[in-house]
């Protein structure tokens, strides 16, 4: 587990986060397809960052909301987002395209904050 940790938190850019984040939810599809009463594929990837020192986790604010804050410097896991909406622009036609997607949320362990 200690190499899901080094690549969770070794990632240098977005792109390389969603490339793993990717990556790991198809693990995660593969559990989930296992499921009598299939999870979502968050709560599949959340139990896969769970050992026994990350045991909680919740957003920013979701620990500010329990009166806890998270340590300077400490890097997020990351989860799918709820989907987002966005807009493709195209030169010469008539009208933009939209389109939805899931964006990238991060995720903070109870041994992130203080």
């Amino acid at each position: 587990m200690k190499n899901l940790y080094t690549q969770i938190f070794g990632c240098k850019d977005r792109t390389e986060k969603k490339e793993l984040l990717k990556a790991l939810s198809q693990k995660a599809k593969a559990v989930q397809q296992l499921e009598d009463e299939p999870r979502n594929i968050n709560s599949i990837l959340i139990e896969m960052y769970t050992n026994e020192i990350h045991q909680e986790f919740k957003t920013f604010k979701g620990w500010i909301k329990e009166n806890k804050r998270v340590k300077k410097g400490e890097k997020g896991f990351f989860v799918w987002s709820k989907k987002l909406k966005g807009t493709e622009k195209k030169e010469g036609a008539e009208e933009d395209k939209d389109f939805k997607f899931f964006g990238i949320a991060y995720i903070f362990s109870n041994a992130q904050v203080e």
